[in-house]
């Protein structure tokens, strides 16, 4: 057997290796991992205060041994990470605050777990205006948008706005949507201004806007479809406390809804091609003031306005006017509210038409409607309630209103189906029509209407002209429904005639003298306010005590929505 033998050079080598490995890696412990006999780190400061702007600060100090930093807070940042024993100034960068509350940050600078100095950061919060941007519109702007002279459009403007509390100022003209990157291969009629954060877009602005151009309600800034975009405002924002997207000084128009059943998916919702031409709303807070939706067309439901999936609306100040849906199966020609909340105030709702039910406003499946100082004229329906179809288990509260020449098969003025809650205050209903039964109200069965102080008139059909249908619950309190008068809860208390009523203003029926019952035998001052405060009622005391003419009712006892 032969026998090995290790030579001596080859052993040397061998334990040198080791060695190497050995030492080689202690160092590098001894760098960034280690445990030092005595580590010691000297800051020369340790706690900074600063603005609410972006910037950088200093932070000088001193290590006996290898050191590293970390940051604890995404907004703070180090331009070194780690460093060699001696003497060092890192360059602290911090992000602007957009909080509307202070905030404190840190970084942590240590040699060994033990042995470690935290760096800390307070910032000043963010004022209302640091948290949205500014971004401005003209027809053909070209710019980024961030003033009147780098103006865009309408479109790459909301691209950009997705933070809440945006703003767009648009200028006056005539802006059409076009493709959006959240909707590949868009068809014509898929085009949209879509908005998907609470922002606010202003309109009203002159078409040569400058810095400190002031909006002019009156002005004509106009979102239009051109007669092909399914819906020509989409409005898919998440509701967040306190927020809202504000749509002020817009007129929408020529959207023009399919006539059969599809959806769009966008950022997860299922968009109907054939509901809110106009405007769609999903699952979002808006707030509308001194808007117009006009002359939008629907193949099936809801020309003018849809708001669902629990979204919340309120408009004031607004029209909508002249939105039809085409079909004999449309429905809710102006505005459609399901599962959702609407709160309309001097707002008219007007020649609107469906082919089937509602041509001014509809509820379904626990929606909640209240109209203050809403006029609905004008409007039809091919089947039932030519102004107002209330339906599902939804609830209704209708103040210092006017519904006049309405028309439908049956309920020309409203109609009340599948659970439905109403009350009606301080209202009129005139020469509202239907080609067979109940010109007025079709309350019908398992429904509910409390009239209070309100005033039914010369509201035709062909079977009668008392105008509503009894199979529902009616409350009828200090009101009058052609011929009879009414004193407290269904107690008749006299008769009235055309004579005690001014009708040469159709739109503005009113007694025909301070003698007249009309003007005598309704609720006072103080019936109203304990009224308001039973039902639980939030809209001004001014504006729940004066009538649509904002003429105070104090002193009078007049029915309806206008006194003399």
């Amino acid at each position: 057997m032969k026998t090995q033998i290790i030579k001596p050079t080859f052993l040397l080598g061998f334990l040198s290796a080791i060695l190497f490995c050995f030492f080689g890696c202690s160092s590098d412990d001894n760098r960034y991992g280690f445990t030092p006999t005595n580590p010691n780190l000297a800051l020369a400061q340790k706690d900074f205060e600063v603005s609410k702007e972006k910037g950088e600060l200093t932070v000088s100090f001193e290590s006996n041994l290898p050191w590293r930093i970390e940051s604890n807070d995404n907004w703070i940042a180090s331009n070194l990470l780690r460093g060699d024993a001696g003497k060092h100034t890192l360059t602290i960068t911090y992000d602007k605050n957009l909080a509307l509350a202070d905030r404190v940050g840190s970084l942590t600078l240590k040699i060994t777990d033990d042995s470690k100095e935290k760096i800390t950061i307070k910032q000043d919060k963010a004022s209302l205006d640091d948290t949205y941007t500014h971004y401005y519109v003209k027809e053909n702007g070209t710019g980024d948008g961030s003033s009147w002279e780098q103006a865009t459009t309408l479109n790459q403007a909301l691209q950009l706005a997705l933070n809440n509390n945006d703003i767009i100022h648009i200028a006056e003209g005539i802006h059409y949507p076009s493709t959006h990157e959240l909707i590949p291969d868009t068809a014509d009629k898929d085009k949209t201004f879509l908005i998907q954060a609470n922002i606010k877009l202003i309109g009203g602005y002159p078409k040569d806007a400058t810095a400190g151009s002031k909006p002019n309600p009156q002005a004509q800034t106009i979102l239009s479809g051109a007669n092909q975009s399914v819906h020509v405002l989409t409005i898919l924002a998440q509701k967040i406390t306190g927020l809202t997207v504000t749509l002020e000084n817009l007129t929408v128009t020529e959207g023009n809804g399919d006539a059969g059943a599809s959806n769009l998916t966008v950022k997860g919702f299922s968009v109907p091609r054939d509901h809110g031409a106009g405007i769609i709303i999903m699952e979002s807070a808006v707030t509308m003031n001194n808007c117009k939706v006009i002359k939008n067309q629907s193949g099936r439901h809801a020309a003018g306005i849809f708001a669902t999936q629990k979204s919340t609306v309120t408009i004031t100040h607004s029209v909508i006017n002249e939105n039809v849906g085409l079909n004999s199966n449309s429905n809710g020609g102006g505005i459609f509210v399901n599962n959702s909340m609407m709160q309309l105030s001097f707002t008219d709702v007007s020649f609107n038409k469906a082919g089937g039910v509602s041509g001014g406003i509809q509820t379904l499946n626990n929606s909640e409607i209240n109209l203050t100082n809403v006029t609905v004229t004008n409007n039809q329906a091919n089947s039932n309630a030519g102004g107002f179809y209330h339906r599902g288990n939804s609830k209704s509260v209708v103040i210092n209103s006017y519904f006049y020449n309405n028309t439908a098969t049956e309920g020309g003025g409203i109609s009340t189906h599948d659970g439905a809650v109403l009350h009606l205050i301080n209202s009129t209903l005139y020469r509202n029509e239907s080609k067979k039964l109940y010109g007025a109200i079709n309350n019908q069965a398992n429904n509910t209407v409390y009239l209070y102080n309100s005033l039914l008139f010369d509201n035709p059909s062909t079977a009668n002209n008392n105008g509503i249908n009894p199979a529902g619950t009616l409350t009828v309190t200090k009101s009058a429904i052609q011929p009879q008068l009414f004193g407290e809860e269904n107690v008749v208390s006299g008769s009235f005639t055309a004579q005690d009523l001014q009708t040469a203003n159709p739109l503005q029926l009113m007694p025909s003298s301070a003698a007249s019952p009309i003007a005598t035998k309704g609720m006072n001052g103080t019936e109203l306010m304990e009224l308001r405060n039973r039902l639980g009622i939030t809209i001004p005391i001014d504006v729940f005590t004066s009538d649509l003419n904002n003429k105070s009712r104090e002193g009078s006892n007049t029915m309806g929505a206008y006194r003399l």
